[in-house]
């Protein structure tokens, strides 16, 4: 592996999948590289070039798809190799926009095929100041949790299927060890038992009852209209909305992953929320224009510079701010 050669600042958790996905009067992109682990390092490694990935991978996870990663830069020493299928994932989207995971009967299971403590390599544990934790089980995120060093930076995006009110005794304990918290606003709602919110200062009470559970800061994702970012230490709260426009997305897959992958590192890179949520935004949008997350590891730093430069001559700090 390659760890040697790119030591690494930022980590990301969870699971790599081998992705079907199929578009409602698109295309269809069969074995596609995915896993919300993987499209948050493609999101963090915009910001930053020393990107680990700690996950287990089957052995249909070919040698071709490994070096390609690491042809990349990608560091996949934390890539433990199982004698398991890798877990297969349909991705249907039908045309009003919502989309379905399957996961199919002949791959890897989310408990199997999650990182456990054990798989963080002594590099990670040695050299990483930022962790993020991509979607999966909550007690195996608690349990990763409690392997890492007390002094990282530690973001969590929670699984869509334990976010909810009858695990909140779970996720106040988990929680007080999170700086960041990024869940979807499909997530969110449920858990606090409310509507969704037309008007997006309506989430702010929860917000802040979320923060009172541990995390510095709580940056709900809500779709097309962008992320609610409260700052829990500044007791303020910005609302920015995406960078990319509709008609240029192309496959909203990894979207969010991606958005959380680039505020961990903006956030390491800046410490400061809203300056990490514009990077966040610009990771997403590069993620969301074309098919997969591979191919987002070949954009330059000029490149990447000149849409962050872009975004933020757009945005203003104090319109965008809510509280």
């Amino acid at each position: 592996m390659n760890s040697k050669n790119n030591p690494v600042e930022v980590v990301t958790m969870g699971h790599l999948t081998l992705d079907d996905v199929v578009i409602q009067y698109g295309s269809t992109n069969f074995d596609q590289l995915g896993g919300a682990s993987l499209y948050s390092a493609a999101g963090a490694n915009f910001w930053n070039k020393h990107v680990g990935l700690c996950t287990r991978r089957g052995y249909d996870y070919s040698k071709e798809m490994v070096e390609s990663l690491e042809s990349h830069g990608l560091n996949l020493e934390g890539a433990r190799a199982m004698d398991c299928a890798n877990i297969h994932i349909w991705a249907l989207y039908d045309k009003y926009g919502h989309r379905y995971f399957i996961t199919q009967e002949e791959g890897g299971n989310y408990v199997d095929m999650a990182p456990y403590p054990e798989d963080i390599p002594e590099s990670y544990l040695k050299n990483a100041k930022a962790y993020h934790l991509a979607p999966f089980p909550p007690h195996l995120q608690e349990n990763v949790i409690k392997g890492l060093p007390s002094d990282v930076i530690i973001s969590l995006d929670p699984h869509h299927e334990y976010l909810t009110s009858e695990y909140k005794d779970q996720w106040a304990k988990t929680l007080s060890k999170v700086t960041i918290f990024m869940p979807s606003e499909g997530e969110f709602v449920p858990f606090w038992e409310i509507k969704k919110q037309e008007d997006l200062k309506g989430y702010l009470p929860y917000l802040k009852k979320t923060a009172e559970l541990g995390p510095k800061i709580v940056a709900l994702k809500v779709g097309p209209r962008g992320a609610i970012i409260y700052s829990a230490v500044e007791d303020k709260a910005w609302v920015v909305p995406p960078y990319i426009k509709d008609e240029d997305i192309v496959d909203v897959t990894g979207g969010g992953d991606s958005f959380c992958g680039g505020f961990l590192s903006g956030y390491l890179a800046t410490k400061d929320p809203y300056e990490a949520c514009l990077r966040g935004m610009v990771s997403s949008s590069f993620i969301l224009e074309k098919l997969g997350a591979i191919g987002n590891f070949l954009h330059t730093e000029e490149e990447v510079q000149a849409r962050l430069t872009d975004f933020q001559s757009q945005m203003d700090r104090e319109k965008c701010r809510i509280l």
